[in-house]
């Protein structure tokens, strides 16, 4: 055993001088293909990025809002907000393209503008769902009421959009089966 520690040390340092002029060779011909090319400068107006951007922070904030109230059919725009976060960061990878990233740039802003504008879209008709189940629920509750006061022979307080049979008890009680089976006094 003894014996054969010279010859193990021997291969061992051969192999390992052989591996560190290969990875040398390579390293040097690794550099040797990287030539460094002049990145051309995109030209991107930065106050219309800046103003894409706090309009959709805006909207961000706005749907937010919208999101936490309770509304009948809530919409999930985490999906959006990811796609349009990817976007931004693709956007910024790809300014330092050739001279065609302008165009790139150019579409990409295009593509958040269409984004704003079906956010703005779905933002309205959010908003204009809740204000309709506001009004219903509105109705609802000046009927419930109004029903309440018809059974005990109450006037029946304004009801919105009631027809003018039912208006007139507003606030003036309306005759109920008591009334009319009372004993009157002559």
């Amino acid at each position: 055993m003894i014996g054969l520690t010279g010859p193990l040390a021997a291969a061992g340092f051969t192999i390992l001088a052989v591996g560190g002029i290969w990875l040398w060779q390579q390293q040097r011909n690794l550099a040797a293909r990287l030539v460094v090319h002049p990145v051309p400068i995109v030209s991107v107006d930065p106050a219309r990025v800046a103003s894409l951007e706090s309009e959709v922070a805006n909207l961000t904030q706005r749907l937010g809002l919208q999101e936490r109230r309770p509304a009948a059919a809530p919409a999930d725009l985490g999906p959006i907000q990811m796609q349009m976060a990817q976007l931004a960061t693709r956007l910024d990878a790809r300014q330092d393209a050739d001279g065609t990233a302008s165009q790139a740039a150019d579409a990409r802003i295009a593509a958040l503008e269409g984004k704003l504008q079906g956010l703005e879209t779905r933002l309205a008709t959010a908003e204009k769902q809740e204000q309709t189940a506001l009004a219903r629920a509105g109705r609802i509750a000046a009927l419930a009421g109004a029903a309440q006061a018809l059974a005990a022979g109450r006037p029946l307080g304004t009801i919105p959009d009631a027809p003018p049979a039912l208006a007139r008890f507003a606030t003036v009680a309306p005759v109920s089966y008591t009334h009319l089976t009372l004993p009157t006094k002559a």
